[in-house]
């Protein structure tokens, strides 16, 4: 695996404020470092890191994500994981399969235990297919 070193350029301390400002339901100041960040070139970065913020801090919301948002709908969507009750029950697994899902196959070293860890990376690839399956599996389970 190869570790990406940020730019020079990159405003990593406003990188991590927008992450602690998801985190901690701090509304009001998402959009302006989602518009900070964008007027200092981080846009590319922002689309990548709105899923990995989304599934750490709330791994529900996931249905709602977009391939590639526009500035609006990221700070619509990071609000609303602000907003919402965190689930980091899976912020390990979450991060796990996202680096799966970019190909890096270093993360599985057990073809039945990194079972879920595929399932996860599979569902960031296709969220449609995976999320209708398993809507419809839980709403067949509850009748």
């Amino acid at each position: 695996m190869t570790i990406r070193k940020a730019s020079p350029d990159t405003h990593q301390n406003c990188r991590s404020l927008l992450q602690k400002a998801v985190r901690r339901g701090c509304v009001s100041l998402i959009p302006k470092v989602v518009n900070h960040l964008v007027d200092v070139g981080d846009l590319d970065w922002l689309r990548n890191r709105v899923g990995v913020i989304t599934f750490e801090e709330c791994w529900p919301l996931g249905i709602r994500l977009k391939t590639k948002p526009e500035v609006r709908e990221i700070s619509r969507t990071l609000s609303e994981v602000a907003l919402n009750v965190k689930q980091k029950d899976s912020a390990g697994l979450g991060s796990l399969a996202y680096e799966l899902s970019k190909g890096d196959n270093t993360v599985i070293s057990d073809p039945i235990a990194d079972h879920p860890i595929r399932m996860i990376a599979e569902a960031i690839k296709k969220p449609i297919e995976f999320w209708i399956v398993s809507l419809d599996s839980v709403f067949w389970r509850k009748i």
